[in-house]
């Protein structure tokens, strides 16, 4: 396996056989200024209907924390002040992946909380994503 440099992979030893699950993987490259969230969540909406439920997620945070967006693909970036990040959309599931800013590091878990209250809703046919 190849090893990117300042990359450090820890083995913790419990005693079995080593696997995957085994390994934690350090990343020297990360700013320790930001904090990331990333959620993956099964669906059954099919492409077509998850990806108007993310628009509407987008459309949402636009208007109540003045973000931006655009859609490359399957992939929405979105992107405001103290954060970014992107929603990968596919037939079956999606990828939130989220870097808070410094200023919004603290918030980190109350923000979590939020989403993950509202995103299994918002995926539901026909409702919405409350950001309040």
């Amino acid at each position: 396996m190849d090893l990117a440099r300042n990359t450090f992979y820890l083995a913790i030893d419990t005693g079995k056989q080593p696997c995957f699950s085994n390994i934690i993987l350090i990343n020297n490259h990360e700013d320790p200024a930001m904090a990331h969230i990333s959620i993956h969540r099964k669906h059954d909406l099919g492409l077509k209907d998850a990806r108007v439920q993310v628009e509407k997620i987008a459309e949402s945070l636009k208007e109540k924390l003045n973000s931006e967006y655009s859609w490359d693909g399957n992939t929405l970036n979105f992107k405001r002040t103290g954060a970014s990040g992107t929603i990968d959309v596919s037939e079956d599931s999606f990828d939130l992946e989220i870097t808070l800013g410094l200023a919004l590091r603290p918030m980190k878990g109350m923000i979590e909380k939020t989403i993950l209250e509202n995103l299994d809703q918002a995926m539901d046919k026909g409702s919405n994503f409350d950001v309040d």
